[in-house]
């Protein structure tokens, strides 16, 4: 399953709970998840800005996060070179010629 299809699923799989949870509090069938709405929209909504608040906060952090460590690998092997090319390592290599 690619990253991007487990993201979904992890997402999905997270606002039915919250939706469970919506529907337990408001003691209501997630059947009934219309009249829910109807009844208790400040819940419903409640809910949804806290499914988007995980998605933005836990989410997509985590799938940045391979990323991040791939550019730190890169940042240092870049000043590891730099490091070993320096003006006296140039001077020695023209002497030794």
């Amino acid at each position: 399953m690619a990253p991007a299809d487990k993201a979904f699923a992890l997402l999905v799989e997270w606002l039915a709970a919250l939706l469970g949870a919506v529907c337990s509090a408001t003691g209501k069938s997630p059947e009934q998840l219309e009249q829910v709405v109807r009844d208790y929209p400040f819940a419903f909504l409640l809910a949804l800005v806290l499914a988007l608040v995980a998605v933005f906060d836990v989410l997509i952090p985590l799938l940045w996060l391979p990323f991040k460590l791939l550019n730190n690998e890169a940042e240092r092997r870049a000043s590891d070179a730099r490091a070993a090319y320096t003006p006296s390592t140039r001077g020695a290599e023209k002497r030794q010629e």
